[in-house]
């Protein structure tokens, strides 16, 4: 899966399907090609994950996020791949902590709401004029 090339959940399945003992934890990395890779986190030392553009360590684990029945979970992996497209789209660079964005895209969907909701009670409404 590139995060250049019109990425999809079609894509995320099989990379999240392959991780199959789900005791160990994974990491997922995007290169600066954007592929996206996932490998037990005991494989990756944290001077390999710097050669990464961004990464999520230890972050994958259970059957929630990983393995045959995660790819079931479509909106887990709706989620992931809007984290995945949000860090690529924002040039993000190194460790991402997971929990931290998911707060940060939450912040910025109440503002954005607030917003429309503003230009909402701020537009113009025309009211037709009766002689």
């Amino acid at each position: 899966m590139n995060l250049y090339n019109n990425p999809s959940i079609t894509q995320l399945k099989p990379l999240i399907a392959q991780c199959e003992n789900l005791l160990i934890y994974y990491d997922l990395m995007v290169n600066h090609e954007g592929d996206v890779i996932i490998k037990p986190t005991a494989e990756s030392s944290i001077e390999d994950l710097t050669k990464y553009n961004f990464y999520f360590r230890a972050f994958l684990r259970g059957r929630h996020s990983v393995g045959k029945a995660a790819i079931n979970n479509s909106t887990y992996l709706n989620q992931l791949l809007k984290d995945l497209m949000y860090c690529h789209e924002n040039n993000m660079h190194g460790e991402i902590d997971h929990d931290e964005l998911a707060k940060v895209q939450y912040i910025y969907s109440l503002i954005r709401g607030r917003e429309e909701k503003r230009e909402l009670q701020t537009a113009d409404i025309t009211v037709p004029f009766f002689q």
